[in-house]
């Protein structure tokens, strides 16, 4: 019994930092892990170029100070990466220039 509680407890302390990653928007570049509100340039120096990179619109950002706000057009743009065989691609959305969204994508 006691055995099979510390293969447990050793598969949960090998699986949570994988899962705490997928859960709060970040992924990982080899040693470096991105996430959200890096830049384009942090991300191409931590991962390199991507697969691919959309431009797929254009929102409206809001910036407030002291009671008076501004709008700006910000571009949106995702940038997929693939990391190897057989592992899903990884979405990354950023909206001026600041990534905003990390997700997973269909697996390769």
């Amino acid at each position: 019994m006691s055995r099979i509680i510390a293969t447990l407890i050793a598969t949960l302390v090998l699986i949570t930092p994988h899962a705490a990653l997928a859960l709060t928007g970040s992924m990982r570049c080899g040693s470096d892990v991105l996430t959200e509100g890096m830049s384009k340039v942090e991300v191409l120096q931590k991962c390199g170029e991507p697969l691919m990179k959309d431009v797929v619109g254009e929102e409206t950002a809001y910036d407030f100070v002291q009671g008076s706000g501004t709008a700006t057009k910000v571009t949106v743009e995702q940038w997929t990466y693939d990391a190897e065989k057989g592992s899903f691609l990884r979405i990354l959305t950023f909206k001026g220039g600041t990534l905003f969204d990390i997700e997973y994508g269909n697996r390769q």
